[in-house]
């Protein structure tokens, strides 16, 4: 970003940039400043005298002065006699600057609207950089979780004993079995029970396999009774 950032700078410069800096002169593509405060823009009215004093001047001989006379003002600056050919330079930089005042401000206007179309690209994709930038870490922290809580796993299968495991099945299994034995017992033990009185009170010589069919009544409903105790017992520990 900061290359595009310098092609703007660079393309405005054309038209406004420093030129040439003499003294307390600095001549830029679109105006002249003279001691860092008077200010006198660029047009087809600036004209420029280089002049050295002499002895009825009331200067010293051999002094140079620079003047620059426009519409909106005028200035005199004082010069060594030693840089007459870099004010000359300046004079000359002063007329072709002018005279190509609109042509270079024409080309820093297509040169700049360049550039800062390439910085806004640079900044749009700048943005998208840091959005995806966010999304990945966003997806990383996701990530880092779904991993810990995979390592936690694997740490708490990997502290059980598998026969803990199978033990603890067949303990599962056991008390599947007896939780459906208890009403089976009682079914069966109506069962039986109805049977052995129908031997008793209907059936020719039906004491002996009613007294076997009570018995067996009773012994399941004793087991019924015993498992549901146990039961109890078990939820109130």
């Amino acid at each position: 970003m900061k290359d595009a950032e310098a092609e703007v700078e660079k393309a405005k410069a054309v038209y406004d940039g420093l030129i040439r800096e003499l003294g307390s002169i600095k001549l830029y593509g679109n105006r002249i400043v003279v001691s860092g405060s008077s200010v006198i823009q660029l047009d087809e009215n600036v004209e420029t005298d280089i002049s050295a004093a002499g002895a009825a001047s009331g200067f010293k001989a051999g002094e140079l002065f620079f003047s620059i006379v426009s519409n909106e003002g005028n200035s005199v600056v004082q010069l060594k006699a030693e840089q007459e050919r870099e004010a000359r330079q300046l004079a000359a930089d002063i007329k072709t600057a002018i005279k190509t005042l609109s042509s270079r401000e024409e080309r820093s206007e297509q040169a700049r609207e360049g550039a800062e179309e390439a910085l806004a690209k640079v900044r749009l994709d700048t943005t998208e950089l840091e959005e995806k930038r966010e999304r990945y870490l966003e997806i990383e922290k996701d990530t880092s979780a779904v991993d810990s809580a995979k390592k936690r796993y694997d740490d708490l299968m990997a502290s059980i004993n598998p026969a803990d495991i199978q033990k603890e099945k067949a303990e599962m299994q056991k008390r599947a079995v007896r939780a459906a034995a208890k009403p089976v017992s009682i079914v069966l033990g109506v069962c039986f029970l109805l049977i052995g009185f129908n031997e008793l009170m209907f059936t020719k010589n039906g004491a002996l396999m009613g007294t076997i069919f009570l018995l067996i009544c009773d012994c399941l409903f004793v087991y019924a009774a015993i498992e549901i105790r146990n039961d109890h017992l078990a939820k109130t520990e």
